[in-house]
C-alpha cells in the first residue's frame, strides 16, 4: 500500500473507533439520566407527607359557627395555622368570634383580655394584636380575592 492509502485508512479506522467509543459512551450514560429523571418525577408526583415527616405536626379540630376548622402547629413551635371550611365570610364580626374560637382552644378560655384588636405594622404587614394575660396575641389573616378569609396564622408573645 502507498502511503496516502495508509493514511486514510488510519484516518477511517480512527473514525470508526471514535464513533463507537461516543455511542458506548452514550449508552451507559443514558440509564443514569433515565434514573435520576424518573426519580425526580416520582418526588413531584408523589411528595412526601406530613405524616413521613419527622417532624411531628400537632392538630386540632374546632367548630365556630357553620365553620370547621383545624388547628396546626409544628411540635414546638410557637406558631399556629387554623384553616377553614367553608372559608369565613367578609364579615368583620364573624372573623373575630373565629379568631377568639381558635385561641381559646390553642391557649385554653378567658385569655384575650381587650376585644377591640390593635393593628401593628411588621415589615410592611398588618397584624391583628389582641392583649392577653399572658402577652399579646398576634393574627396574620389569610384571605381570597374576595375578602373571604380561608385561614390565618397566630402566636402568643
Amino acid at each position: 500500500m502507498n502511503k496516502n492509502k495508509k493514511t486514510a485508512l488510519v484516518i477511517i479506522l480512527s473514525l470508526l473507533i471514535i464513533t463507537v467509543f461516543n455511542s458506548v459512551v452514550k449508552k451507559i450514560a443514558q440509564p443514569v439520566k433515565f434514573t435520576e429523571e424518573k426519580k425526580k418525577n416520582e418526588e413531584i408526583q408523589n411528595p412526601p407527607s406530613l405524616k413521613d415527616s419527622k417532624e411531628e405536626i400537632i392538630e386540632k379540630k374546632g367548630k365556630y359557627l357553620n365553620h370547621d376548622f383545624f388547628i396546626m402547629n409544628k411540635k414546638g413551635d410557637d406558631k399556629y395555622v387554623a384553616t377553614f371550611t367553608p372559608f369565613l365570610p367578609r364579615d368583620y364580626a364573624t372573623v373575630l368570634g373565629a379568631i377568639f374560637e381558635a385561641i381559646n382552644l390553642t391557649y385554653g378560655k378567658r385569655t384575650i383580655t381587650n376585644l377591640e384588636p390593635q393593628m401593628e405594622n411588621r415589615n410592611g404587614t398588618n397584624l391583628l394584636k389582641f392583649n392577653g394575660t399572658n402577652g399579646s396575641y398576634y393574627v396574620l389573616l389569610i384571605k381570597e380575592g374576595t375578602g373571604e378569609v380561608h385561614s390565618f396564622t397566630y402566636w402568643l408573645e
